[in-house]
């Protein structure tokens, strides 16, 4: 599961999260502009805030999970971490998650930082199990937004990432779909910014990948992802 929770500090908001991943059965949450500093508790692994607001990841591995954590690596300060992942049968999985900043001249330095380390990350993890997901803020394809896409120069550098090695999930999973399920929209402007991708060899696993709106978390929609257990008994059951 993915989700830009616009900050989890309050009380209800942190509540709020964790019936949505006890009533959806998630494993593994990664979330986004957290405006954290410190884990709540052991599930949490994090990357802090940089700024009192707008920036923070973090991954959460439930207690019962069929994997453990073995790494938290930051990559860049409140945008970009790599959690590492080991499952009971000793195979590794990276899970890398990404707030790409927003389209601001103040954020260009960050977000040169965030696809030079995902560049570096992704060719780091030849022949790794990898899963990258986040609030990317940028779309791939026009088609996903209802505008037409400015960053034009960040869409072309994350095609050269992601295109060889990664699925798009939620298109893996709707490959005949002509509605787009808009993550995120405003009253101008609609776009599929929250996306999951995972290496080509985990793709057989995916079962289904949605999105949904939670009032009163973030005005982001979460997106789901659920595998077959079938296909691969220990991988994480379902990935927000």
């Amino acid at each position: 599961m993915t989700l830009n929770v616009r900050g989890i500090k309050s009380k209800r908001k942190y509540e709020r999260f964790l019936k949505i991943v006890h009533d959806e059965d998630v494993d593994v949450a990664a979330i986004q502009e957290t405006n954290l500093v410190q884990a709540p508790t052991r599930c949490w692994h994090i990357n802090p805030r940089v700024s009192k607001v707008g920036s923070g990841t973090a991954v959460y591995i439930k207690n019962t999970a069929a994997a453990k954590m073995i790494e938290n690596v930051i990559l860049v300060d409140g945008y970009l971490q790599k959690v590492v992942v080991e499952e009971r049968t000793g195979q590794v999985t990276w899970i890398i998650n990404v707030y790409m900043p927003q389209a601001k001249k103040s954020k260009r330095i960050e977000q040169d930082l965030v696809v030079q380390n995902l560049r570096k990350a992704v060719k780091e993890s030849e022949g790794a199990r990898v899963v990258i997901l986040g609030d990317w803020n940028v779309v791939l394809e026009q088609r996903d937004r209802s505008k037409k896409e400015n960053r034009v120069q960040l869409a072309k550098d994350l095609r050269g990432i992601l295109a060889k090695r990664f699925e798009d999930v939620w298109r893996f999973a709707h490959p005949h779909a002509t509605q787009i399920s808009y993550t995120f929209e405003t009253k101008t402007s609609r776009a599929r910014l929250d996306r999951i991708y995972m290496s080509r060899d985990l793709s057989n696993s995916v079962i289904n990948a949605k999105t949904i709106k939670y009032e009163n978390l973030s005005d982001h929609s979460a997106v789901i992802m659920e595998t077959d257990n079938a296909y691969n008994p220990y991988m994480l059951k379902q990935i927000v």
